[in-house]
């Protein structure tokens, strides 16, 4: 199984960040119905305000292929512009786990 993390870090005030992390959230959440291949995703805003990210995604998919389906589907994309303008930074990590 391919485990994508990806986590955000994003500008603007503490209520405006919660607000974008939270439609994002809700956005990347109601992805597996549309998108096949994608396994299962979590999503977690940070609680910790001394930490650098904002939220951290954990999407799962059978194969790498199936990874790059999901990266490249017009859904995602959709869901990726809730919050494209106000990414200050993003970082991921793909990995291989056998079942």
């Amino acid at each position: 199984m391919i485990n994508h993390i990806v986590m955000f870090s994003l500008k603007g005030t503490d209520d405006e960040r919660k607000e974008y992390a939270g439609r994002f959230r809700d956005a990347i959440l109601s992805l597996p119905e549309k998108i096949p291949g994608l396994k299962g995703v979590d999503v977690h805003l940070n609680e910790n305000p001394c930490e650098n990210y904002d939220l951290m995604i954990h999407a799962r998919f059978d194969s790498h292929e199936d990874l790059v389906t999901y990266s490249l589907h017009p859904d995602h994309l959709e869901a990726v512009g809730v919050i494209k303008t106000v990414i200050d930074s993003r970082a991921c990590i793909d990995y291989n786990t056998e079942d």
